[in-house]
């Protein structure tokens, strides 16, 4: 109780109590950690020198292509720009062959 004086008279007014504490709340969870990415495949370090090197690698990607689980293949968004890589690299087979691709389609 606390006494309070008000003009002419003396009034007991009765203070509530303070609030309890709010409860606190549970820790969070830890985040969980996502694993860690599998390390990068080693990728050729030299350009190939022969047309039996640029097979064997050409080989590599074709294969890799072909395998569901492989990196490249989980990566479609990637793929465009290996369509584009490729048909320019036609082209370029296609000037530097004598009688172009036709003839090697003819005659190879």
């Amino acid at each position: 109780m606390e006494r309070v004086i008000e003009r002419d008279r003396i009034v007991h007014v009765q203070i509530p109590a303070a609030p309890a504490a709010p409860t606190p709340l549970p820790p969070a969870p830890p985040n969980p950690t996502p694993a860690p990415p599998p390390p990068p495949r080693p990728t050729t370090t030299t350009t190939p020198a022969s047309a039996r090197d640029w097979i064997t690698l050409l080989s590599e990607l074709r294969r890799q292509l072909g395998d569901p689980t492989s990196e490249l293949t989980k990566r479609p968004w990637e793929h465009g720009r290996l369509y584009d890589a490729l048909g320019r690299t036609l082209s370029s087979l296609h000037e530097a062959t004598p009688g172009g691709l036709d003839w090697l389609e003819r005659n190879g």
